[in-house]
C-alpha cells in the first residue's frame, strides 16, 4: 500500500499527492499515523519537531508547490475525462485523443462528450433514445448518420473546434431545434427532418418569397417608372404636337394677315390709281389735255394699265403732248404686257406700219 511520506494520506496510483501535492518516489509505504522513515535523508519525521525545510533545504520556497498541484488537477481531469469516456465504446487515436464507436448502453439518455474525444464515428449514436448531448471543446468531426433518427433528442450544443458535420448526421431527429455552425463544413441532408431544417427550411422559403416579393415590387416599381417615362414621353409629344399645330395655325394667320395685308395695300393702291385714272380721264374726256395728262401719267408710272394706252395713245395722236412714237410704243408695250387688248392693237398697227 502507497502512503504520502509528507502528510501519510494514501496515494496508491498517483505520482502526487492528492492531499499535499508531496511528488511521490514510488517507494513509499508507510501506513497513516505511524512513525515515519525518511529513506532519503533518514531519520523519523511526520511530527512538528520537523520542518519543511529540514528536508528540502534552502527554505520551502525551494519546491514547486505549484507544479505538484497543476499536476494534481491535471490528474483529476484525467479521471474525470475517464469516467466520462466509461460509457462509451471508443479507440484512442495516436495523438492521445479519442473516437467514439457507440454507446455501450444504449438507454442512456443524457451524455457528455468531453474534451479528449476528437472524433464521433458514423452511426455512433444512430437511433439511440438520447435527449441531450453536450460537445466539449476539442471535438472536430462528427460522422455520417452518427446521431440519425435520434428521435428524443431535443438538445445539442456545438463546439467552436467542430470542422466537419457528416452526411445525415442528425437526419430525422425529429425534436431536434438546432442551426448548423458558422464554421463547419455540412454534409449533405445534415439535419433533414429536424425542427431546425423545418425551421431553416420556412425561413429559406419566407426568404425566398421575401425576394420574390422585393423582385415582384422591383419589377412593378420599374414597370411603373417605365409607364411613367413613357406616359412623360406622350405628354411631351403631344405638348409639342399642339406647339407645331399652334405655330403653324400662327404661321397659316400670319400669312393669311399678311396676304390681306396686301391685298388691303394692292387694293388701295389700286382704289387710288383708279381715282387718279377717273380723274384724268373726266379732264381727258373734257379736252383739257395738259391738267390730265398729269394725273394719267402718274397713274400710268405706277402701272395702272388704262393709264399706260391713253399716255401711248396721247403720244402717237399729239393729244396734250407732242407727236412721240417711241413713247407711244413704250406705254402702248407696258399696257400690253398687262393683257391691255386696244394697247395690243396699236402695238401690232405700229409694228406693221414701221413706226
Amino acid at each position: 500500500m502507497k502512503f504520502c511520506p509528507e502528510c501519510g494520506t494514501r496515494a496508491e496510483g498517483f505520482k502526487f499527492c492528492p492531499e499535499c501535492g508531496y511528488k511521490l518516489t514510488g517507494g513509499e509505504t508507510a501506513a497513516a499515523g505511524a512513525p515515519k522513515t525518511d529513506d532519503i535523508f533518514g531519520g523519523a519525521f511526520g511530527t512538528d519537531t520537523f520542518a519543511k525545510n529540514d528536508f528540502f533545504g534552502g527554505g520551502i520556497d525551494d519546491f514547486d508547490w505549484g507544479g505538484a498541484a497543476q499536476a494534481r488537477t491535471r490528474d483529476v481531469e484525467i479521471q474525470q475525462e475517464m469516467d466520462a469516456l466509461s460509457v462509451f465504446e471508443c479507440e484512442k487515436h495516436q495523438n492521445g485523443k479519442y473516437a467514439i464507436l457507440s454507446l455501450k448502453n444504449a438507454m442512456e439518455m443524457s451524455i457528455t462528450v468531453p474534451a479528449c474525444v476528437e472524433a464521433i464515428a458514423d452511426g455512433a449514436f444512430e437511433g439511440s433514445d438520447l435527449l441531450e448531448v453536450t460537445l466539449s471543446e476539442g471535438l472536430v468531426k462528427i460522422g455520417n448518420r452518427a446521431f440519425a433518427n435520434c428521435r428524443e433528442l431535443t438538445k445539442i450544443r456545438f463546439p467552436r473546434s467542430l470542422k466537419f458535420i457528416g452526411n445525415e448526421a442528425f437526419a430525422y431527429c425529429v425534436n431536434l431545434d438546432v442551426e448548423a455552425p458558422e464554421r463547419a463544413r455540412v454534409g449533405y441532408k445534415a439535419f433533414v427532418g429536424t425542427l431546425g431544417e423545418k425551421r431553416m427550411r420556412e425561413q429559406a422559403e419566407a426568404a425566398e418569397r421575401t425576394r420574390r416579393e422585393a423582385e415582384e415590387a422591383e419589377r412593378r416599381r420599374k414597370a411603373a417608372e417605365e409607364a411613367e417615362r413613357a406616359r412623360r414621353e406622350a405628354e411631351e409629344a403631344e405638348r409639342r404636337r399642339k406647339a407645331a399645330e399652334e405655330a403653324e395655325r400662327k404661321r397659316r394667320e400670319a400669312e393669311k394677315a399678311e396676304r390681306r395685308r396686301r391685298e388691303a395695300e394692292e387694293a388701295a393702291h389700286t382704289a387710288r390709281l383708279r381715282e387718279l385714272y377717273n380723274k384724268g380721264k373726266r379732264l381727258y374726256d373734257n379736252g383739257d389735255y395738259g391738267e390730265a395728262l398729269e394725273y394719267l401719267r402718274e397713274a400710268a408710272e405706277q402701272g395702272y394699265a388704262d393709264a399706260q394706252y391713253i399716255l401711248g395713245y396721247s403720244y402717237i395722236s399729239a393729244q396734250g403732248v407732242g407727236y412721240n412714237s417711241a413713247e407711244a410704243k413704250r406705254w402702248f408695250r407696258k399696257a400690253a404686257e398687262q393683257g391691255h387688248a386696244l394697247a395690243k392693237s396699236w402695238l401690232n398697227d405700229m409694228n406693221q406700219w414701221g413706226w
